[in-house]
């Protein structure tokens, strides 16, 4: 007979959970789409959930309204998406009108305590959706999805648990975007010059230059490799999914066994020119000492100057973006080398580059730190999911 305790518990409480279905413990409601002419992006009538996209960070995200509006929400009901992908829930801050993507769940018992279940339940749904046939689940399956249950006053207790641990990633999420939009605002007034550094003297640098790409730096060109050439150990071939967030990320590597190639070198700019997606042309990341030596794929290039951890705090400017999204080509998403080196950069001196650099750097690192926090709140958030629930 299965032991319905979980291996994490509080002291106080010995019982076994008990085995029961979710529609003995909370209404379900299926959503039901409005009609299409009543949707509006003027705020009139509910709010309007239709799936995935309108669900982000577990909050609701709302892209329009509706003013005839069908099923209802409650004020802290979860919303469940039934259609692929299946099983991501977020918490009602208001009443909204749900379309056919999702369901609305009120509970009888604890609501912190079934949307933190939910959450921990959420690998199943991932899991059965990666079958051909499952992008959906209907009003039977989902009412009669089984699920174990602790008393009233446990559920209470693991539900307000694992709320201080949300509130404490929303408090350093919070703190990242503020350090990012904090960033934001000073690179506005840096690159537009309203913002100066002075030198060790209190004396003025000399006024800017405006040059470009191509006069400060010099292009490299990308490995282009066969399917043969693919290998599971060898050369790592840098690729646009290698950059996440304008820094390297390992987690989908290929590998190749050639002989000739561009080695990337410190402090180069790898930046991504050619990509199915146009959000993805020109992203980039500074490439470090630990990656030197690496490949990079055909539709990466290489940008390489003496001013390059200037540059690259520049390239994360508005104005890279307007160049990049102006220069993308008719039929292909890519930009071109030429056209690269064509983009025009406010140019300081070396020592006032060397100054904005390390102060943007410096708010970079802050930006790190808080992300690292995040994840280690997270994974300690997912171990707990694991342990506290049966």
């Amino acid at each position: 007979m299965e032991n319905l305790q979980p291996k994490l518990r509080f002291p106080e409480f010995r019982e076994e959970w008990e085995e029961t279905i979710l529609s003995n413990i909370a209404k379900i409601q299926m959503g039901q789409s409005p009609d299409s002419n009543s949707y509006n992006n003027n705020n009139l009538g509910f709010g309007l959930i239709q799936g995935n996209a309108d669900l982000i960070d577990r909050k609701v995200q709302l892209r329009q309204h509706t003013s005839k509006p069908t099923k209802l929400t409650n004020i802290n009901d979860i919303i469940f998406t039934v259609r692929a992908p299946v099983g991501y829930v977020a918490l009602c801050e208001d009443i909204y009108c749900i379309g056919r993507g999702v369901a609305s769940i009120t509970a009888n018992y604890s609501i912190g305590f079934l949307f933190q279940y939910f959450i921990k339940v959420e690998e199943r749904w991932n899991t059965l959706a990666q079958g051909s046939t499952f992008t959906a689940i209907n009003s039977k399956e989902l009412n009669n999805f089984k699920l174990n249950i602790p008393t009233l006053q446990e559920q209470t207790k693991i539900a307000n648990f694992l709320g201080a641990v949300d509130k404490q990633l929303d408090i350093l999420n919070q703190k990242k975007e503020k350090l990012n939009t904090y960033k934001k605002g000073v690179m506005q007034q840096l690159f537009a010059q309203q913002l100066r550094f002075k030198d060790d003297n209190g004396n003025n640098y000399p006024d800017w230059e405006e040059k470009t790409l191509g006069e400060v730096g010099e292009i490299v060109s990308g490995l282009t490799y066969s399917p043969k050439d693919v290998v599971d150990e060898g050369l790592l071939v840098l690729r646009s999914s290698n950059i996440q967030d304008n820094k390297l990320s390992f987690q989908d590597n290929v590998f190749v066994n050639v002989k000739k190639y561009n080695p990337v070198e410190a402090e180069d700019i790898l930046i991504c020119v050619r990509n199915g997606s146009k959000n993805l042309i020109g992203k980039n990341a500074l490439i470090t000492k630990n990656e030197k030596g690496f490949a990079f794929g055909a539709f990466m290039t290489i940008y390489r100057s003496k001013s390059n951890k200037y540059i690259f705090q520049w390239l994360q400017h508005s104005t890279y973006r307007e160049y990049v999204n102006k220069n993308l080509g008719a039929t292909i998403n890519s930009i071109n080398g030429n056209d690269l080196k064509k983009f025009l950069i406010p140019f300081p001196s070396i020592e006032e580059q060397t100054k904005i650099a390390n102060f943007l750097s410096a708010i970079d690192k802050q930006i790190e730190a808080v992300e690292n926090q995040i994840t280690k709140t997270e994974t300690y958030k997912k171990g707990l999911l694991q342990q506290m629930f049966v």
